[in-house]
Formats: C-alpha cells, structure tokens, sequence
C-alpha cells in the first residue's frame, strides 16, 4: 500500500511501473494478472487484489484487521496493533485512511463492485495459527459471506502461522490460482440440480436465499 504521507508508494510501484515491467519481460497479459501472499504479504494481495484488475488472488494467513472500526477493536489485537498497522496510516492514526486501506472495509463498503469483477478470491488459515490469524481470516470470511460475494475459505486442522505444514499448503494455492485462469466447463448437472430445487422451494411457497 501507498503510506499516509506518502514517503512509500509500494501500491503505486507495483501497479505501474512494475506492472509494466512484468508485462515486457515475461510477455505477461496485464488482463490476466494474478497475486498472492502470506501473512502481511496476505493482507496485501487482498488489498491489491480488491482495488484492481486481477483473475484471482490466494491469501494464506491474512493478518487482516478483524474489524470495520478502530473502536471495535479487540483488547487482545490491541497488544500487537503497532506491528500490524503501525505509522502507514497516520501518526497519529487516521481511521478514514485505515478504512479505505483495510480489505474487510473494501469488500463490505462496496461488494457490487468487487462481485462485478469476477475475481476469484482464496483465503487459506490454519486452524492453531500462533499470530491468531484464524480470527482474522474467519472475520473476513464472514464479511465476504454475508454482502454475497463469492470465495473459497480453507482453514488447515492443526496448522500454525509458520512451520512444516506451509510447503504442503502452497500448491493448493497454486492450483487454485490456475484455475481461475483456467476455469472449468459449466457444470450443467449440477446447475440444473439447483435450478431444479429452488423451483420445488418456490412452488411451496417459500423463496430459497441466495446461493
């Protein structure tokens, strides 16, 4: 992200001169653009990805704020907020910049357009994480959900933030991210399986909610 007094413009750097750097190099479509990460570099690809033109983005161990405003804020994401959101946004703190830079604030803030993108969005957590950010992960998870916009939510039984189980981890995302640039053919089965039991609802009388 570009930091509040703008003595770092990483946002900028990456979706511009990088960017193009990228296309001229590898042959890269710009159209078709893909972006990932762990952790911080989670909550970043996130960011990234919820604000411009990406396929998909696979985040693994977001440390994203388990909030919508600093006043909500729990005691026990209190003891670390230096380290995860620190002088960037502000010193002091400006909550208006922190909330057009905080990925659950994008997605509730305006859902049409990021479900109008078509991005395809992962979230992967392990279920011990010791940063805790399986609160995190399952807040936004939340978010997403309940302003109906589309993902795929992962949690790893026993994983930590760190350890043996990451190199097992990384080519789910992977794969995840080939097939949102690969996507499969209409599942016309199932499509119709759907059609076929929200038309039974509704003939009872009773509107289905939505997928």
């Amino acid at each position: 992200m570009d930091s509040h007094d703008g003595s770092e413009q990483w946002e900028t750097l990456l979706m511009t001169s990088l960017r193009a750097d990228i296309s001229r190099q590898t042959g890269a479509h710009l159209d078709r653009l893909l972006v990932s990460g762990i952790s911080m570099g989670g909550v970043g690809s996130l960011r990234l990805a919820f604000r411009n033109p990406f396929v998909g983005v696979a985040s693994l161990d977001p440390g994203v704020e388990p909030f919508l405003r600093l006043g909500d804020m729990p005691t026990w994401y209190a003891t670390t907020v230096d380290g995860r959101i620190g002088a960037k946004f502000g010193d002091p703190l400006e909550e208006d910049f922190w909330t057009a830079n905080n990925p659950s604030n994008i997605a509730a803030n305006d859902p049409d357009r990021l479900i109008a993108s078509g991005l395809k969005i992962m979230l992967e957590v392990g279920t011990d994480d010791g940063l805790f950010d399986h609160h995190n992960a399952e807040f936004l998870h939340r978010v997403l959900f309940d302003h109906g916009v589309k993902y795929e939510y992962r949690t790893v039984l026993g994983a930590n933030h760190i350890g043996e189980s990451m190199p097992g981890r990384l080519p789910g995302a992977l794969a995840f991210l080939n097939t949102a640039l690969n996507p499969p053919s209409p599942d016309t089965a199932a499509n119709a399986f759907t059609t076929q039991v929200a038309a039974g609802m509704r003939a009872a009388g009773v509107e289905p909610p939505p997928l």
